[in-house]
């Protein structure tokens, strides 16, 4: 979703902008955040769920109200699609902004860094005298992790969503494609093996579908 990346870049953007040393922050400024197309080379697929069962708002986006919810166990149902497609990660989506600072602040100043075995300042200061080479690398490694955190943070106005997700990366299933508002949307089936039921623990109908053989019919 590019309006998750966009989001995650100013959450970013804002930490910047908050460091007490106007040099790294122009430079993480323009190396970082002017490279924006390089975070679309990565190719994730995700399947999302909400933990809440019977939330209004969600009733009124995505089902006009009307429709049915169905209630899976999370690790039977986690298991079934382990067994037709890798997961790549899982989690519960973060919505509170602060905590996603805390996240990333660690990843900038001190996560990526160490996993080059440097400072972030030694990384500057080399970025500094023409030696690109660090800084490239920092670049690579947390333009690769914010494009996943993108996936696992939100705006805190979508919090009521409550939403857990499984993601993919490079899906050994194959890649189809559907038109929404004009565009093709690519995603891949996930398929239960034809000796498994789906693990459905409850069935909630809509608030606005009062009629009985709704419920009958389920």
């Amino acid at each position: 979703d590019v309006n998750e990346m966009q989001y995650i870049l100013s959450v970013v953007d804002e930490i910047i902008m908050e460091m007490d040393k106007p040099m790294w922050s122009g430079i993480l400024k323009h190396l970082i955040m002017e490279n924006i197309e390089e975070f679309h080379k990565y190719e994730y697929y995700l399947i999302s769920f909400s933990t809440k069962p019977d939330s209004l708002t969600l009733w009124a986006e995505f089902g006009d109200k009307t429709g049915y919810n169905l209630e899976f166990n999370g690790m039977e149902l986690r298991n079934l699609i382990k067994a037709d497609e890798d997961i790549f990660c899982d989690g519960y989506v973060i919505y509170n902004r602060d905590h996603q600072k805390r996240i990333l602040e660690q990843l900038i100043m001190e996560k990526i860094p160490q996993e080059l075995h440097r400072s972030l300042g030694s990384v500057i200061e080399a970025m500094r005298v023409g030696i690109n080479e660090p800084f490239n690398d920092y670049k690579f490694n947390l333009q690769k992790a914010l494009a996943l955190y993108a996936l696992f943070f939100k705006q805190p106005e979508y919090a009521s969503e409550k939403e857990y997700r499984f993601v993919f990366r490079d899906p050994e299933s194959k890649v189809h494609f559907r038109e929404q508002n004009g565009f093709l949307l690519p995603y891949i089936v996930l398929n239960c093996p034809v000796d498994e039921r789906l693990p459905v623990r409850s069935v909630t109908v809509a608030p606005k579908n009062h009629s009985d053989l709704a419920r009958r019919g389920m």
